[in-house]
């Protein structure tokens, strides 16, 4: 179990939240939950609040590891309520409004005006606040970024169950944000002390091979096999099993 730690969230954005809850699937696994898989370059992060399920691309995701998202989804729970990735990461992996059905998809593009992606998808440009259920808020930050429009710089943070969880689409936006602490840190990529000074996580998930001084626990990710975050009663409990020694 990793150990609660207080952290206020206070992201001003545009609610979004009824498009993700007019299409919200009921699941059965009421416990909220974080589960991820990934390799050095990309992650692929699922969040359930126990009525929404999204699916988040974080870094850069090759056809090997989308491929391989069935691995986050169980038997009974096979709808997505949401797709949030960038626009970049949308158009490499043909996710589109016509490839992905009743799923919403949220692309992440600093510049709203880039050609659109097939089918039902909603731009966001700026930074967006989504109430999920009842208890559980997810604010998305989007950051310039050298790579252009279409890869932006994000921070999405998930406070639920009263935890707090950031995934960063890299090391090097986890540096920008000026949070004291949260409970659970999920970025791709190799990840420095320095990267998460600024956010000192309880627990780190990410494709660093070694501890980082400056977290107290590591979870390595990989595409095989699924790192499961539970959240409940104020702390993140996680397998024993799957933290680095």
């Amino acid at each position: 179990m990793i150990s609660r730690r207080s952290l206020l969230v206070a992201v001003a954005g545009v609610p979004v939240g009824a498009m993700i809850g007019a299409s919200a699937h009921i699941a059965n696994h009421p416990v909220p939950s974080i589960r991820v898989i990934g390799n050095r370059t990309g992650l692929l992060v699922i969040i359930e609040t126990g009525t929404e399920r999204l699916l988040m691309l974080a870094g850069e995701i090759e056809e090997r590891l989308w491929s391989q998202r069935s691995q986050l989804i169980t038997l009974g729970r096979e709808h997505l309520d949401a797709i949030i990735a960038t626009y970049t990461n949308l158009i490499a992996l043909s996710i589109n409004g016509q490839t992905m059905g009743t799923t919403a998809i949220l692309s992440l593009q600093r510049n709203a005006s880039l050609p659109p992606v097939r089918g039902a998808v909603i731009p966001v440009a700026d930074n967006v606040e989504m109430q999920l259920g009842e208890s559980a808020l997810l604010t998305i930050e989007i950051f310039a970024a050298i790579e252009g429009d279409g890869r932006p710089d994000f921070l999405i943070t998930f406070v639920c169950e009263g935890t707090t969880s950031i995934i960063a689409s890299g090391s090097s936006v986890a540096r920008r944000t000026a949070q004291p602490s949260v409970d659970a840190l999920i970025v791709p990529g190799e990840v420095t002390s320095e990267d998460i000074a600024g956010l000192r996580p309880s627990l780190l998930v990410s494709g660093t091979d070694d501890r980082i001084p400056g977290s107290h626990d590591h979870i390595l990710v990989f595409t095989e096999s699924t790192a499961e975050l539970v959240l409940k009663n104020g702390a993140i409990h996680v397998d024993a099993n799957q933290l680095l020694p």
